[in-house]
């Protein structure tokens, strides 16, 4: 048999060292999402947008 969990169960934790822990994760990832490169894969599906010219069964 399980027993409910309650707000006062919760451990406390440091405001501080939390914040500086995220805070931390997001610079990595900004660095991370502007370093580095990732190669785009080409699509293999046609455009459906309207072609005001020339053939409409072109893709």
């Amino acid at each position: 048999m399980q027993t409910k969990m309650t707000l006062a169960d919760l451990p406390e934790f440091d405001k501080k060292k939390t914040k500086a822990a995220v805070v931390d994760a997001f610079v990595k990832y900004r660095i991370y999402k502007y370093v580095s490169y990732e190669a785009r894969e080409a699509s293999t599906t046609g455009s459906y947008t309207e072609r005001f010219h020339g053939s409409t069964n072109l893709v």
